[in-house]
């Protein structure tokens, strides 16, 4: 998107379906090459936000998909506020990635940075590339948005909306503490000396294209402190309406303090 040697100024690309390659070592958004121009070298990357829409930018010659392009430095890219963008870039030159938001791929590997990303345009993850949703993080795909997925996405955290092709669901496991006088702040749990607490394990057995792994349901161990700790019990794990649990009953004493 520019010129051998140019600098890119100021590009704000908010929605729609965008493809762009860079020509002559410069970048697919961005500045252009930056070789051959004595000590002042062009190509810087400018500024350059991108918060909605589904951008697929590719450079030349060693110019980076988005940022700088080849023998050339400088430049921001961000996502905005409350970024949704998809992009597909070869490489993004200022990859300083803690405040982005958006599903974002660079080369053949993708993420979803931020809490819940719901893209607003169709897109498709390409063939040979991989889409990774990490724990604590939602992909949701809206009603009216269509996500044609020809790679592979491996989920360890949350999918909401229709999602075909190759997906992989981790194997999971949620521990929880109940009983009298019990209290919780996330997974911190207080309770009072010498009364009875419940801790039910929740688990969920991997999945490929919604079929689940092969896994024989056996028995949880619960240790105090680690498995290198006492043994408080173990439980026959059970099965109902998809969801297996094991449920151990412990005495607060001084045995398990």
């Amino acid at each position: 998107m520019n010129a051998t040697g140019g600098d890119a100024g100021t590009i704000t690309i908010s929605g729609g379906s965008v493809t762009a390659i860079g020509n002559g070592g410069g970048a697919g958004i961005g500045g252009g090459n930056g070789v051959g121009y004595g000590s002042i070298y062009g190509g810087s990357g400018g500024t350059i936000t991108i918060s909605g829409g589904s951008v697929t930018a590719t450079g030349n010659g060693g110019g980076a998909g988005i940022g700088s392009g080849n023998g050339s430095e400088g430049g921001t890219f961000s996502t905005g506020t409350n970024g949704h963008a998809v992009i597909i870039a070869n490489s993004i030159s200022d990859n300083t990635s803690d405040d982005w938001s958006g599903v974002i791929f660079q080369g053949q590997t993708g993420a979803v940075y931020g809490a819940d990303i719901a893209p607003a345009e169709d897109f498709t993850i390409p063939a040979g590339s991989t889409l990774t949703i990490e724990n604590g993080k939602t992909l949701t795909i809206s009603e009216g948005v269509t996500l044609t997925n020809n790679g592979t996405i491996i989920c360890y955290g949350t999918i909401n909306g229709d999602v075909g092709g190759d997906v992989s669901y981790a194997s999971a496991v949620e521990v929880g503490i109940s009983g009298d006088g019990v209290t919780h702040t996330g997974n911190s749990y207080t309770a009072q000396y010498n009364t009875q607490i419940t801790i039910t394990a929740t688990m969920r057995r991997a999945q490929s294209n919604g079929v689940n792994a092969l896994a024989d349901i056996g028995k949880v161990d619960f240790y105090l402190g680690g498995t290198g700790g006492t043994l408080l019990g173990s439980v026959q794990v059970t099965s109902s309406g998809g969801a297996y649990t094991a449920t151990l009953e412990v005495t607060l004493n001084d045995t398990t303090k």
